[in-house]
């Protein structure tokens, strides 16, 4: 994980993505655009791993953050983002705004356990799937 630049220097847009799949998502559609770390160092153990200083840093100069939230991530993730986020940065949550689009949330198999596609971690917590939106018709 790269530190973050001086905000005051670059005037290049600093996101923050809790893992390195959000990370990379980003990556993918900013490119250049953007400068994007990740919380969570890649082969870390999300459900164990706490956020250093540097981490609670980039979060304090970052202009976006990304976070699933729906439990899929752990709670001092959660907190690190809201607590050290600028006031003027928005968060995206990325289970929920998927769900505001159209996205059908599937339940976790602890709440449903005939649904095949949640599954549970070690930690107990179980993450909800979601299906992507349905194609709009052109009239």
């Amino acid at each position: 994980m790269r530190a973050a630049p001086d905000p005051a220097s670059d005037g290049e847009l600093r996101v923050v993505a809790t893992t390195g799949i959000l990370a990379d998502f980003v990556r993918g559609v900013a490119g250049d655009r953007a400068h994007v770390t990740q919380m969570v160092p890649n082969g870390a153990d999300p459900h164990s791993w706490e956020p250093s200083l540097r981490t609670v840093r980039d979060v304090a100069y970052a202009d976006v953050a990304f976070s699933n939230y729906l439990m899929l991530e752990e709670h001092a993730l959660i907190r690190a983002l809201d607590s050290n986020l600028p006031a003027g940065s928005r968060s995206v949550s990325v289970a929920e705004e998927a769900a505001k689009n159209g996205a059908t949330i599937l339940p976790s198999s602890k709440t449903a356990p005939s649904t095949p596609r949640g599954s549970a971690c070690a930690c107990g917590a179980t993450a909800p799937t979601w299906e992507p939106p349905a194609p709009r018709r052109s009239t």
